[in-house]
């Protein structure tokens, strides 16, 4: 359908359900390009395909109409991003995680506005962004209006306050049960929501795709992650800094540094091997926001050198990491030459 037909129809009041889809993620497209936002470049940011970055799909009309079908078609959310991905992951374990990131740095009206989603159920985590990574592919909500779909590999996030492990599916089952409903949510986000705090916000977003996969609550209340994440909005936004009470201390430990974390559970426990449960979830949580920023701060081209080589100190890890490499790649952090070789490189979370 030209871009000529779809304006016929609104003029003449007669669009049908499928075009108004189309019109609603043209005109998304349109404001995206018209206000730089650059997000929908990391739709399937990895895969073959000809609609990988935000300039192939903002030349004409006539490209948005075509990125537009797609974002809006099940069928192909499924083909074209998630089962490349899926087929050419390592094992069969598909891990579920939430990624948490800063809003913006602390101040009295978002701690209000912090307080008012927590009472009113709008966002119970505070005021901060929420991202769901399944297995190979991260999958985030946000002003664009487009779901952005992303390798894990590729994803960076230098707001990044907690990544935390929640669940473990087997990756038949994820296909089989699992991920035609997913693709057909994000084809109604796309088509028929727009960003709003009150309601379709990025925490919904992550919730619904939690419920689709049985996810109702997943963290324990009273437990330590529990506790965490209850007040994740309250950490210093711009130098994050960690609080965990070991089990047979009295205080808790601050780590201030990538470097301070393995140190202190290479002190308390010797190897991962030994961590358990919800202590090893949160403190794996600590590290894997340390590789984020430390890979964003690599890579980050608008820093000055100065502050670089402070955050790259801050978030790099020591000799050996404790919780090991987290890119499912055969690249492992121990094998980088240099960290000028590496600076466009992320993790896999």
């Amino acid at each position: 359908m030209s871009s000529t037909s779809i304006r016929g129809l609104r003029q003449r009041g007669a669009m049908d359900p499928q075009s108004k889809k189309i019109h609603n993620v043209v005109e998304k497209l349109k404001r995206n390009q018209q206000s730089d936002r650059s997000v929908n470049q990391s739709f399937a940011s990895n895969i073959p395909s000809k609609k990988t970055t935000t300039e192939s799909t903002s030349n004409s009309q006539e490209s948005h109409l075509e990125n537009a079908k797609s974002y809006i078609n099940p069928e192909e959310l499924r083909d074209l991003y998630f089962l490349p991905e899926l087929t050419n992951m390592n094992g069969d374990e598909l891990r579920i995680k939430l990624i948490i990131s800063a809003l913006g740095l602390n101040t009295p009206q978002s701690a209000a506005r912090d307080r008012f989603g927590k009472i009113t159920g709008i966002a119970k985590l505070g005021t901060v962004h929420t991202a769901l990574q399944v297995g190979p592919v991260i999958l985030e909500w946000d002003l664009s209006e487009i779901v952005t779909i992303v390798a894990s590999n590729l994803y960076g996030n230098f707001k990044a306050l907690a990544v935390i492990d929640i669940k473990t599916l087997d990756k038949e089952e994820f296909i089989s049960k699992y991920l035609d409903e997913i693709c057909k949510m994000i084809a109604t986000w796309n088509a028929m929501y727009s960003y709003k705090q009150t309601t379709t916000n990025c925490q919904r977003f992550t919730q619904a795709l939690l419920d689709i996969m049985g996810i109702k609550d997943p963290f324990e209340e009273g437990s330590k992650i529990k506790h965490f994440v209850d007040s994740i909005s309250d950490l210093d936004k711009k130098d994050i800094e960690f609080s965990f009470t070991f089990n047979g201390e009295k205080y808790p430990t601050v780590f201030k540094s990538h470097q301070e974390l393995d140190i202190k559970c290479f002190e308390k426990y010797g190897s991962e091997r030994e961590l358990q449960g919800q202590d090893h979830v949160l403190l794996k949580a600590f590290d894997r926001v340390y590789w984020l920023r430390y890979y964003d701060a690599l890579a980050d081209e608008i820093l000055s050198p100065e502050r670089r080589e402070i955050l790259v100190a801050k978030f790099r890890c020591g000799p050996s990491c404790f919780f090991h490499d987290p890119s499912t790649t055969p690249t492992s952090y121990a094998n980088m030459e240099t960290e000028d070789d590496q600076s466009n490189i992320h993790p896999s979370i």
